[in-house]
């Protein structure tokens, strides 16, 4: 099947499952995912695996654009004024996830795996360690679709954006840390080490941020030299597409560095288009992004690890939750930001993906368990957590378009 005609399937299909879920309450998201999945190859045979697959390699650039969004959507002087709620709600709604992820794997465990040779130490502790790291992480194309789907704009979204900016580099060190702990474990050959655990993650985060830092200002001097909207768009996506293409090459988190970018662009620059721009063409993007992550989902995996996937999804919810709303209550917040952040942050996707290839390559023994779990879990979670952020949304009342 010729891949051309596939993306129209994509772009109209997914447009009008976003208008028959919007009819129904839901964000455009939970409609694009849906179709997605109605057209999985595991299903049908529509559309053969390979083409979905290759339609997959635009992830990395929705992703940079959706992280540009992320930044230029944090105001230096907002957070400024907001900075103990940030503070405290970043680290409740990333250490809650975690130990209670952690807690419910390591109690659990004998109904995990039926394996007389998986021990506590050498399977269920590393395993527990690794999958409470991977649930800091969030989702930030599905946040930022329902946020800018409902205009949102108010000190809780303010306070979820920045947050979710930070939980992004959080998770990347906290797995890299898990990594580091978990390895030696498992593998007897495997000795603790300070580079693995420590220095490696600094030097992930500390590159992406100098590649965002400077390619930020780089496009703050070239939007001074646009004439219309249509050369500035054309700058801002030649440099997001730059620093994804970069990040790949040298191995950093295309991300962080395009959040630092938008983050620079907002606020250094002069022109209110920075941002507003990429709002013309983001409906296009959201149903394609959204639409190709449901068709490339492994649906078979849905029967296999029931129990943990049951786990994942607890631990992480709860966690982030209250996690939330307790960091909130400890910064003395008021009650919308003590409420409403914990939802709005409740979906996950991308980098939970990317974090269980790793873990499934690493780790023969339990790898392909966690793998499944995770995949099976970011797939419910993607269909159940929106409709939720979309009423957080709401009940902040700082929603501005139905």
């Amino acid at each position: 099947m010729n891949i051309i005609l596939v993306v129209g399937f994509v772009i109209v299909l997914g447009f009008l499952g976003g208008l028959v879920a919007n009819r129904f309450g839901f964000p455009k998201i939970t409609g694009y995912l849906l179709v997605g999945v109605g057209f999985n190859p595991s299903f049908l045979s529509f559309i053969p695996q390979n083409i979905a697959e290759s339609l997959n390699a635009i992830t990395p650039v929705v992703l940079g654009i959706i992280s540009y969004h992320i930044g230029g959507g944090l105001h230096l002087e907002s957070i400024k004024k907001m900075r103990n709620s940030i503070l405290w709600i970043t680290i409740g709604q990333s250490l809650m996830p975690c130990l209670l992820t952690m807690g419910l794997v390591c109690f659990l465990f004998p109904l995990i795996i039926n394996n007389p040779d998986s021990h506590f130490w050498n399977t269920y502790f590393p395993m527990a360690i690794i999958l409470g790291a991977i649930a800091i992480s969030s989702a930030p194309a599905a946040i930022v679709a329902i946020i800018h789907e409902c205009k949102a704009k108010g000190p809780v979204i303010t306070i979820s954006l920045t947050v979710l900016a930070l939980t992004d580099a959080a998770a990347v060190l906290a797995f890299a840390l898990a990594l580091g702990v978990a390895k030696p474990m498992v593998f007897e050959s495997h000795a603790l080490s300070f580079n693995l655990m420590i220095l490696n993650p600094l030097l992930h985060i500390g590159l992406s941020a100098l590649i965002g830092l400077l390619s930020g200002f780089v496009l703050v001097f070239m939007a001074h030299m646009a004439k219309s909207h249509s050369m500035l768009l054309v700058i801002i996506l030649g440099i997001i597409f730059s620093v994804v293409g970069l990040c790949q090459l040298v191995e950093a988190s295309p991300i962080l560095a395009n959040m630092i970018v938008g983050f620079i662009a907002i606020n250094k620059s002069k022109k209110n288009e920075m941002l507003s721009l990429l709002e013309e063409i983001e409906d296009v993007i959201f149903a394609v992004f959204f639409v190709v992550n449901g068709m490339c989902f492994n649906i078979l995996s849905l029967k296999d690890a029931g129990v943990l996937t049951a786990i994942v999804i607890v631990g992480r919810w709860g966690g982030k939750y209250f996690g939330a709303r307790i960091g909130a209550a400890v910064a003395e917040s008021p009650e919308s930001i003590r409420k409403y952040p914990g939802l709005i942050l409740l979906p996950k996707a991308g980098l939970t993906l990317g974090l269980a290839f790793i873990v499934k390559e690493t780790f023969p023994g339990f790898g392909n368990l966690v793998f499944n779990a995770l995949i099976t879990s970011t797939l419910i979670n993607m269909i159940i957590t929106p409709p939720l952020a979309k009423y957080g949304i709401a009940k902040s009342n700082e929603r501005t378009r139905a």
